[in-house]
């Protein structure tokens, strides 16, 4: 499973407690897990077209950018949500 930083910042802000935040931070321990960070200047186009295309913030905009990039769906409870960002994408990112 790939977890974009961002979307790792998110919870953090939604949550916004120690216990959450600490919760939030061992997700790097598992071992299927991998924290996906905006490192590199290669990235950077990616993550400005979502956010051209489909006017998300900055945090879900990261999300369809590593999903796209990864060629992975995004895992979610509100579909809808995604569905707009996803459909900017030659492979759309959410599935059935």
């Amino acid at each position: 499973m790939v977890m974009p930083a961002l979307a790792l910042t998110a919870a953090s802000l939604d949550a916004s407690s120690a216990e959450a935040d600490h919760l939030l931070g061992s997700l790097e321990l598992f071992e299927r897990v991998e924290i996906a960070s905006l490192a590199g200047a290669d990235r950077v186009p990616t993550l400005a077209a979502v956010m051209a295309k489909t006017d998300p913030d900055a945090h879900d905009a990261h999300v369809v950018a590593i999903a796209d990039v990864a060629a992975l769906p995004i895992l979610t409870l509100d579909r809808p949500k995604w569905e707009k960002a996803s459909q900017a994408f030659e492979n759309p990112c959410t599935s059935e």
